[in-house]
């Protein structure tokens, strides 16, 4: 009897989104929203532990903050809908969930992006920082750059576009922080380069990865 080794790569990053009900008081506020806002109301979070509460926890403590006082924890969807429907509760949604809600009109995004240009730049340096030196993931940077520069109102539209843009390029810059430089490179390879023939399961050319290092790490003997 072998003992068998499964080793998982990430595969995907999507953004998380604070939402609230349509009818929040912050949604009707025409000035830029700040943590002081958020933190005036009660938030409704996923389980400690859980990717999208370690994602919030990590973007408190960067602002100096932490949950507020109250903070209800529940990772059952029908409840976290009932809650925030009824009540000025602040909520967390995936980037994909919080578009679902929000078309159903059941929940709306609080903006923030356009709102504080300062966090996208922070980003972005973030990005430039991880990729300096590796020549497949800096002019990717460039149209990420173009898309954030945009006004609200021509950006909206293009948002889908953006989250794609975004989560290769974030993909990138974390793999070539924590992975092994054969699965960097091979990402780099397959998604950045060659018109992005790498979104299409096998479009790839395999001369330009080191597949036996990737075999191997996956499937070690």
């Amino acid at each position: 009897m072998h003992d068998t080794h499964i080793h998982t790569e990430m595969l995907y990053m999507e953004p998380i989104h604070l939402v609230a009900r349509p009818q929040h008081p912050l949604l009707r506020q025409e000035r830029a929203l700040d943590w002081g806002d958020l933190m005036a109301y009660r938030w409704l979070v996923w389980p400690r532990g859980t990717p999208i509460r370690n994602a919030l926890e990590g973007a408190l403590a960067a602002a100096g903050h932490a949950l507020p006082q109250g903070s209800v924890e529940s990772n059952s969807v029908t409840l976290n809908l009932t809650l925030l429907g009824h009540s000025d509760m602040i909520g967390m949604a995936s980037h994909h969930a919080a578009l679902r809600f929000s078309h159903m009109g059941a929940l709306d995004v609080l903006r923030a992006l356009a709102r504080e240009p300062e966090a996208a730049a922070a980003l972005l340096q973030d990005f430039a920082d991880a990729a300096a030196g590796e020549p497949r993931i800096l002019p990717a940077l460039r149209p990420l750059r173009d898309l954030l520069a945009l006004p609200p109102e021509q950006l909206e539209p293009l948002g889908r576009r953006l989250v794609q843009h975004l989560v290769l390029v974030a993909q990138a810059c974390l793999l070539r922080r924590h992975a092994p430089h054969a699965v960097a490179d091979a990402f780099a390879a397959t998604r950045l380069e060659d018109g992005g023939a790498g979104r299409v399961a096998g479009a790839i050319d395999p001369r330009a990865v080191d597949i036996g290092a990737i075999l191997e790490r996956a499937f070690p003997a």
